[in-house]
């Protein structure tokens, strides 16, 4: 059996962690017919975080191209 991570509402909503993460479904004609359980709208939330760094010795330098 597969270990669910721990929902946190800060990246995935309710509505996306049932449709998704545990395929809730529901039924109101005694299994005839089926439909996905969406508590709320699905939406995912994408946390990025980037470093920029002021080291540019890597770059060439106007030195390194002047030809005079």
């Amino acid at each position: 059996m597969k270990d669910f991570d721990t929902w946190d509402s800060r990246y995935k909503s309710l509505g996306t962690l049932y449709k998704w993460d545990l395929s809730m479904k529901y039924s109101l004609d005694n299994g005839k017919t089926w439909k996905d359980f969406l508590p709320d709208e699905e939406r995912h939330k994408i946390h990025l975080e980037s470093t920029i760094s002021d080291d540019y010795s890597d770059y060439i330098s106007k030195t390194d191209w002047n030809l005079t």
